[in-house]
């Protein structure tokens, strides 16, 4: 969201707001997919 409110204030395309938005849900189910893996291996 905080990309979103930069993007806006700084002018930048549509289409690059919406790349950071593919990163950073990307970025997230990395991390859930490792969280699930560690918690997974230590059962």
């Amino acid at each position: 969201m905080a990309l979103q409110w930069a993007g806006g204030l700084i002018g930048l395309e549509a289409r690059y707001v919406f790349l950071l938005d593919f990163f950073a849900l990307a970025a997230f189910a990395w991390s859930l997919m490792v969280l699930i893996r560690v918690w997974l291996r230590r059962q």
